[in-house]
């Protein structure tokens, strides 16, 4: 029932022009958050997003932020505040990529829908965590949650690979097909 929801909702999103607005939308994003964080390895001996993303322990994470001191800490703010668009720009692209691959009618492409879903809702939670423990990290006290903000990071990324692996194989099997189609006519 949902799965037909996301299906009627994306749909229109798979034409080409709709689908070319979703993409500039998601490469700008991606491209101004990639400045970010270079900005951030510069303030911080080398340690951006991704460093913080993956700290997994309190110590690790208080050494990041601690490199980054008060005006990284500040830009990361400003950065987890725009990321709030991101993970929806990222999965509208998948969501597409999977409909536009494999078809709205296809069984599986309404399972897979999910995989981005769920990776987007996990980079929300991700956001909130690393959003508390920068906002309050002069009480330290926050730090704790840093393990379950890693956590979620690492199943995000992982849902995002499967997804992307499984539209590169139906792709790469479809245009297999075609050839042997091509071939054979």
């Amino acid at each position: 029932m949902i799965s037909q929801f996301l299906i009627k909702l994306m749909t229109p999103l798979t034409q080409n022009r709709a689908m070319f607005i979703v993409w500039i939308v998601f490469v700008g994003f991606f491209l101004w958050l990639g400045e970010l964080d270079s900005e951030l390895k510069a303030m911080g001996g080398g340690n951006g997003v991704l460093d913080l993303q993956f700290a997994f322990t309190p110590e690790r994470a208080s050494a990041i932020i601690s490199q980054w001191g008060s005006a990284g800490r500040s830009l990361a703010l400003t950065g987890i505040f725009y990321d709030c668009f991101y993970p929806i720009s990222y999965g509208l692209v998948l969501m597409t990529l999977i409909l536009r691959v494999m078809g709205s009618e296809h069984k599986q492409s309404t399972r897979l829908l999910w995989l981005p879903v769920v990776a987007v809702i996990l980079d929300y939670a991700e956001n909130l965590i690393h959003y508390r423990v920068l906002g309050s990290y002069s009480e330290m006290t926050s730090l704790s949650w840093i393990p379950l903000a890693s956590g979620f990071a690492t199943v995000k990324w992982a849902l995002i690979a499967i997804t992307v692996l499984i539209v590169l194989v139906t792709l790469i099997q479809g245009w297999r097909l075609s050839l042997k189609s091509v071939q054979r006519g």
